[in-house]
């Protein structure tokens, strides 16, 4: 649920009331919690672009989302950017842990933010953190 919502927010551009039609079903999740785990995703988007970066130049330097002028300078859509270095950085994490070989397009936040905690980045949005032991993202 929270991949439709940050998905549909960031890389199909919809607006709050646009997501909330797309991805809430009941009235659930609530505006406010979609608002809530997108503005967490953006606010968190600067030090895993770094992270991402920092791993695909050291490890899929032939990579196109490779930012020419370095980790710190950023994209121009951040949320955007990192939803797609996510495909980039799981399709490179497919080639050394066959235990991720399951993962595709529908899984690349959930395994974004199990890489992310690898490395020391904490959360990713405030429920991804608690969804991860068990339910579907």
């Amino acid at each position: 649920m929270i991949q439709q919502v940050v998905v549909t927010r960031f890389e199909d551009g919809a607006s709050w009331t646009q997501v909330s039609r797309r991805c809430a079903v009941d009235g659930a999740p609530s505006p406010r919690t979609i608002r809530r785990w997108c503005l967490s995703f953006a606010a968190h988007v600067p030090t895993w672009w770094s992270a991402v970066q920092e791993t695909l130049a050291q490890h899929d330097a032939s990579s196109p989302l490779l930012d020419p002028l370095g980790e710190n300078a950023g994209p121009h859509n951040a949320p955007q950017a990192l939803l797609q270095a996510a495909l980039h950085l799981l399709a490179w994490a497919k080639t050394r842990w066959p235990e991720v070989i399951v993962y595709g397009l529908a899984d690349r936040l959930r395994f974004l933010w199990h890489w992310g905690a690898g490395q020391g980045l904490g959360r990713l949005t405030p429920a991804l953190h608690q969804t991860q032991c068990g339910a579907s993202v």
